[in-house]
């Protein structure tokens, strides 16, 4: 949606910029989950099919370009706590509908 609005107001020879996440984004964190049925961490596009999407939506030549950038943690309850206080949360089909209860956060 946000995509389709600003080609929707983007004058002609306008230019968008954004960034986001890519798919390696808490990968560490991933894992950690691994041995779950589970979705507990967001998926992200990959910039190539983020670039194909772009094409799709009307964009003329859409560039894109990868900067990495690692933040470490102390553990991974400090992580969370991190990603809950800016707002972030599981948007993910195979999520769970409840609770994640103290014993198996302690694994």
């Amino acid at each position: 949606e946000a995509f389709a609005e600003a080609r929707r107001v983007l004058k002609p020879r306008g230019f968008f910029a954004f960034s986001t996440f890519g798919p390696d984004t808490l990968r560490e964190l991933r894992a950690a989950w691994g041995d779950d049925s589970r979705t507990h961490v967001n998926r992200f596009l990959d910039m190539h099919d983020l670039g194909d999407a772009l094409m799709r939506m009307g964009f003329s030549e859409p560039v894109l370009d990868v900067e990495r950038m690692t933040v470490n943690y102390q553990d991974a309850l400090t992580l969370m706590r991190d990603l809950k206080a800016i707002g972030a949360h599981n948007v993910t089909a195979g999520r769970a509908r409840s609770l994640t209860g103290k014993d198996r956060l302690r694994g």
